[in-house]
């Protein structure tokens, strides 16, 4: 992992080919959240179909002001799933706050599906199926295999 990733406590990154994955330790204050949303804008205009994985373990609270400029960004993004995992109730409700209001920006054909699971490979798995779903692609190396190559 590279220092690149890291948004103060928290991680941010791209996984090729698909995948924004983030992890989330603590509260996200508003300098942190709208670097999130910065990436996200960024990876959403560079590519065709990007996929959320989110580790939503140790999430302690969203910024409020973070929270209503995420659902505008994420509704323009390429979004085609949301997979998020290990989450605490406090964490699910942030979540599902965002993630709904995106919603609301999309028309019904567009609408992004997003899942809660116990584990990182359940999440993963999930992403899998979604692809399947939209015939995209799988990705040419599994991701553990490119971290490793990488690291």
């Amino acid at each position: 992992m590279s220092e690149e990733d890291w948004i103060g406590p928290h991680i941010c990154r791209f996984d090729e080919p698909d995948i924004i994955y983030m992890e989330f330790h603590g509260p996200v204050s508003l300098e942190q959240g709208r670097e999130v949303n910065r990436r996200h804008a960024e990876w959403g205009r560079t590519h065709d179909n990007v996929f959320f994985l989110i580790n939503l373990k140790e999430l302690d609270g969203i910024h409020p002001t973070v929270r209503k400029e995420a659902g505008p960004i994420m509704a323009a993004m390429p979004l085609r799933g949301a997979l998020l995992y290990a989450a605490p109730m406090k964490a699910r409700v942030a979540a599902k706050l965002i993630l709904t209001a995106v919603n609301m920006f999309r028309r019904e054909s567009d609408r992004l599906p997003f899942h809660f699971v116990a584990t990182e490979a359940e999440a993963r798995a999930g992403i899998e199926r979604r692809r399947r779903e939209l015939g995209l692609g799988a990705p040419a190396a599994p991701p553990a295999e490119a971290r490793q190559a990488s690291g």
